[in-house]
């Protein structure tokens, strides 16, 4: 299949305009050379992830101490134990209810 089409291809004459070959070189150079979208979102998806960490980090931060402030009681107030008894804590550490 291959040789059929090579065949073809040797009996046509192709003519071209003048330095067409530079021209597609050219344009080829060109577009290696361009950076593209893609290359520039990858460099910078490090630091867009880092500044979303800091920012989601900050915002449970504030969230406890609001939590804190209201409540009173950082620990009770974290882990929702406002109306666990010490007694009740330590059974279910200990025997795993």
């Amino acid at each position: 299949m291959d040789e059929k089409i090579n065949k073809i291809i040797k009996q046509k004459d192709y003519s071209f305009s003048p330095y067409f070959a530079d021209k597609i070189i050219d344009k080829v150079n060109e577009l290696n050379n361009k950076r593209f979208v893609f290359s520039d979102l990858f460099i910078s998806l490090p630091l867009l992830l880092k500044r979303v960490y800091l920012l989601g980090f900050a915002a449970i931060i504030i969230l406890l101490l609001v939590a804190y402030f209201l409540q009173g009681d950082f620990l009770s107030t974290y882990f929702g134990l406002e109306n666990v008894s010490t007694d009740d804590l330590i059974a279910y550490t200990i025997y795993n209810f």
